[in-house]
């Protein structure tokens, strides 16, 4: 998989992927689950 995605990534260019990947790093606790956030950072 990690094959295909880079093959699609030389074939297509990367498009929007950065801006992703940070929306994604910088507001990582809303993609996280409520059960799984209590875990990770309790109160």
């Amino acid at each position: 998989m990690d094959g295909l995605g880079q093959m699609v990534g030389y074939a297509f260019g990367a498009g929007r992927a950065a801006d992703r990947v940070a929306r994604y790093e910088f507001h990582r606790a809303r993609h996280v689950r409520p059960d799984e956030r209590r875990e990770l950072w309790p109160a």
